[in-house]
């Protein structure tokens, strides 16, 4: 049986890919940057549609909700994964951001783009 999976990429996970590129623009220039990127993004996209739960689960916050953490390259993904009565997934891609950053300096990154934003 072929499970349905759809994988949505939320605004905020958009947001750190765009950051991702700015930082790497700086080592690599931007095209290549934004090549390297879209590239990261494409692996992950594939394998998360042939292997869903592949990622290592992670508890990042303390209300007891589960996340999964896929790595690639230099790169972490985290998704949630809502699983449908029907057998349908629905990967939701929350955040994307360099393995050396930790989730409470992402979180105050994401703050600081707001309040520039703003």
């Amino acid at each position: 049986m072929h499970t349905a999976i759809e994988i949505l990429y939320t605004d905020n996970f958009k947001a750190d890919a765009q950051v991702a590129i700015t930082w790497k623009s700086k080592l690599i220039g931007k095209l290549a940057a934004r090549d390297a990127i879209k590239g990261l993004l494409q692996d992950i996209d594939n394998q998360l549609r042939l292997f869903p739960e592949s990622g290592k689960k992670i508890e990042f916050v303390s209300i007891n909700v589960h996340y999964l953490e896929l790595l690639k390259g230099d790169y972490r993904a985290v998704y949630k994964i809502d699983k449908q009565p029907s057998g349908k997934l629905t990967l939701y891609l929350l955040m994307f951001c360099h393995q050396r950053m930790d989730y409470q300096t992402l979180m105050r990154q994401r703050h600081i783009m707001k309040v520039i934003s703003r």
